[in-house]
């Protein structure tokens, strides 16, 4: 998913979702009608929103698990090798592949020779 989609992504989320918790508020009488509609339909509201999702994404994907299963599943690398330390062990156990494994073993010495 690029940043585009993702932002049509949040829109849409946000026409979908405002909507429904503006007309709970207001049957609530939590707030008046007027005044959900204001918050919901106000470009700050849609910004936060966006910020927070953009934020809670970018957490996720910028992972360091996840960059080594990105760069593995690349169809122009053979496999990727972690440095043996007590980290590198264990980037090297949380991603699911036979192909990320940790320098000096078998399976690393199997990848380099691809």
């Amino acid at each position: 998913m690029n940043l585009e989609q993702a932002k049509s992504l949040i829109r849409s989320f946000a026409q979908i979702v405002g909507p429904i918790l503006g007309v709970y508020l207001s049957a609530r009488n939590v707030l008046p009608a007027d005044q959900v509609t204001a918050i919901f339909t106000s470009d700050a509201f849609v910004g936060v929103a966006a910020a927070i999702l953009f934020g809670l994404w970018g957490f996720f994907t910028h992972s360091k698990t996840n960059a080594i299963a990105v760069v593995d599943a690349m169809p122009e690398v053979a496999g990727v090798v972690t440095k043996p330390t007590i980290a590198g062990r264990d980037l090297a156990q949380a991603v699911p592949s036979q192909t990320v494994a940790v320098a000096g073993t078998p399976d690393a010495r199997s990848i380099a020779s691809k």
